[in-house]
């Protein structure tokens, strides 16, 4: 049962709780459930700074102005070699550049695949949700299942074949809704 589901179920009960004893009405406060205003018109990422804080993100990151990469994945740490391969198929099989970001400003990109929950808490710290969605306040930063992970468990292991699926039908997904 995941949290969202808890709460649901939490509410149900209060409110057949509340039907049982005679009230019909329930106040509420939906100030909770509203969007903040700068978050209602929001399209992709604000312009990354020029600036990088190390040559080696220098190298990925950075474009130069006019060139905007179609995809770039996020992870929060460098890429063993077995799960920066897994990286490299999974763009070739995209027919895109693999470009990986680690550190730094994020380069100018129409999407951007986050790899991993670690990956979201270090360049989407306010923001979380679960691989297979997109973050709520940036509707072209996808959030999948870290290369890692299945290096971790083993390539050819039942529940990473699963996970593998579910990360490709999810980036094909992306990449249709962006019209990559």
């Amino acid at each position: 049962m995941t949290v969202k589901d808890f709460i649901l179920c939490s509410l149900e009960a209060e409110l057949k709780l509340s039907r049982t004893l005679g009230e019909r009405t329930v106040a509420v406060d939906m100030s909770a459930f509203r969007r903040p205003a700068e978050a209602r018109n929001f399209r992709h990422l604000p312009e990354p700074e020029k600036t990088v804080s190390s040559p080696a993100v220098a190298a990925a990151a950075v474009r130069p102005s006019g060139m905007r990469t179609k995809v770039v994945f996020l992870h929060h740490a460098p890429l063993s070699s077995q799960a920066a391969e897994i990286v490299c198929k999974i763009a070739a099989a995209l027919k895109i550049e693999p470009t990986t970001v680690v550190e730094g400003p994020l380069p100018d990109a129409r999407v951007y695949v986050v790899l991993g929950s670690e990956a979201n808490r270090k360049f989407f710290p306010d923001e979380r949700t679960g691989p297979g969605n997109y973050l709520p306040r940036h509707p072209n930063v996808y959030v999948t299942y870290s290369p890692e992970l299945f290096v971790r468990l083993g390539v050819d292991a039942p529940e990473v074949q699963s996970r593998k699926r579910e990360m490709w039908k999810g980036l094909k997904g992306v990449m249709q809704r962006h019209e990559i």
